[in-house]
């Protein structure tokens, strides 16, 4: 079993004092981190025996369960948090920075020799994350439309405040085109439906949603040309 994901998860209905509302939030602003060593579990290849899915539980100390549990193929690991000094830096990115850097630190350190992971090549991903000034960036879909000689790209950017989706449109080295075609807050639950392949249809360059017929973005490639070129497509 290859691991896949790593992120955070709320801590089960009724385990802990909740307040609702700041857990969500907390997972949230988390999604740009998680999806940031995702990306690079997903290029090491690491074998678990008996999970795919590593998750970060965030509990209030004196409920912490000692050790990490499996449940439908993920290891969970409690982490301790102290919620007053998240209250503090939530709204800042460089303190919310520092403190899911470590909040994600401390959870490795909890993980047990015998579960055979990479302690510190994970420990040096989040020190990657802190110095790409909290941001996950990456290229989403590549396409090449050779009849119209444009190569096109979709590009995501998610921090702890926003996720966002470019569209670029080359001409051999030369971007016709940049765009944020898509602004959204940092829940994939209200983009990742949003946007799913980039087509040429009818003479148009289009990006498609995952769901319905509908399109994310439309622009005709006569629109996005050179006036030298437009008259030879």
């Amino acid at each position: 079993m290859r691991l896949k994901d790593i992120g955070t998860v709320e801590a089960p209905q009724g385990s802990i004092q909740r307040e609702g509302i700041r857990e969500i939030n907390f997972h949230l602003k988390a999604d740009a981190i998680a999806s940031f060593l995702t990306s690079k579990v997903r290029k090491e290849h690491i074998d678990c025996d008996s999970f795919n899915r590593l998750f970060f539980i965030p509990r209030i100390p004196n409920l912490l369960r000692e050790e990490p549990q499996i449940k439908y193929k993920s290891l969970c690991v409690d982490v301790p948090i102290d919620w007053a000094a998240y209250e503090q830096v939530q709204d800042s990115a460089q303190g919310f920075g520092v403190f899911i850097c470590d909040f994600y630190r401390l959870g490795i350190a909890y993980l047990r020799p015998e579960q055979g992971l990479p302690q510190e090549t994970m420990l040096a991903w989040v020190d990657a994350f802190e110095r790409a000034g909290y941001e996950h960036t990456g290229l989403f879909k590549k396409r090449v439309f050779r009849q119209v000689g444009l190569t096109a790209e979709l590009h995501c950017k998610a921090d702890f405040h926003a996720f966002q989706l470019r569209l670029i449109v080359k001409k051999g080295k030369e971007t016709l085109l940049d765009e944020v075609i898509l602004t959204e807050d940092p829940d994939p639950l209200l983009y990742h439906h949003k946007f799913k392949e980039i087509e040429l249809r009818d003479g148009q360059i289009v990006v498609t949603m995952r769901l319905g017929q509908e399109f994310l973005f439309a622009k005709p490639v006569l629109d996005i040309l050179p006036e030298a070129c437009a008259g030879s497509v």
